[in-house]
């Protein structure tokens, strides 16, 4: 597929710079805007002021995606939003290494998943092409298109699926009557990971059940986003599909018209041939 804006510069380092400060200026701002709620909302909610930003950073910085990303795909070509994507990306694990070595603390990294799954759900609204996704349907097979779609949809599951677990673990250690278990022992990562999965997948078995408001909150915005992901992945994948086809129908239209031209052309050309052969006689 051809790559839209392809006459446009290729990409620095000074725009990848000031792209990923795009993003992160009106993140640091949501984020003290999180932080200064959750003063107020951590009593109410029973938990901790951190686990109350972290659950108020998720809508947040959706917000600041689906406006960022349809900034830089309006001035960039498919490969340039791409670079951005894998720069924020790159970023954003970046900034959990030093927790990672220093204490061998991973809950920075899982929280920080929440965030590049919501990217790449917005990315994938706005810009599918950005992601693989080929117009063409015709190409999707030659060319493994439909990995990439089982690819970014599975990427997404995982990452919120982790992300969730661990801000589930927090509010359990933070309180550990935030939810009700139906088995005995000490819950892990694990366990939540387990929840989890229950949760975004909507099946709800009854075994671990939510008790506190901060966890029922957290439970909600999963289970709310699996719900409009799954619909919207749908969705925009079926719209995608009737406009390739439409696009393919026009292009038949344009090839049948354009030989109906070179027909006409050659029995004009022919009937020429013939005026010309009688006039010789």
């Amino acid at each position: 597929m051809p790559e839209r804006g392809g006459s446009k510069e290729v990409i620095t380092i000074g725009k990848l710079a000031f792209y990923n400060l795009l993003f992160i200026a009106p993140i640091t701002f949501c984020f003290f805007i999180a932080t200064y709620l959750a003063g107020f909302l951590s009593v109410r909610l029973q938990t901790s002021p951190t686990i109350i930003t972290n659950i108020l950073m998720i809508p947040l910085t959706y917000l600041v995606f689906f406006f960022v990303v349809p900034y830089i795909n309006a001035r960039e070509n498919v490969k340039g939003v791409r670079y951005a994507l894998v720069a924020f990306l790159i970023l954003g694990v970046f900034t959990a290494i030093p927790s990672i070595l220093v204490r061998g603390d991973f809950s920075i990294l899982l929280t920080q998943l929440l965030h590049i799954a919501s990217y790449i759900v917005v990315t994938f609204i706005i810009c599918p092409e950005v992601l693989g996704i080929d117009i063409d349907l015709q190409h999707w097979f030659k060319r493994h298109r439909q990995l990439f779609i089982l690819l970014i949809y599975t990427s997404i599951l995982i990452f919120y699926i982790l992300g969730f677990a661990q801000l589930y673990h927090s509010i359990y250690l933070d309180q550990e009557t935030a939810f009700s278990f139906s088995q005995e022992g000490t819950p892990s990562y694990g366990t939540f990971v387990y929840f989890s999965i229950v949760t975004f997948t909507t099946v709800g078995y009854g075994d671990i059940t939510p008790t506190t408001s901060a966890a029922r909150l957290a439970f909600s915005v999963e289970a709310l986003l699996s719900a409009i992901i799954n619909i919207v992945f749908i969705a925009i994948l079926l719209v995608y599909i009737s406009n390739s086809q439409a696009f393919q129908r026009k292009s038949v239209d344009e090839k049948i018209i354009k030989e109906e031209k070179i027909i006409e052309k050659e029995e004009r050309e022919i009937l020429r041939n013939q005026r010309r052969k009688k006039k010789k006689k």
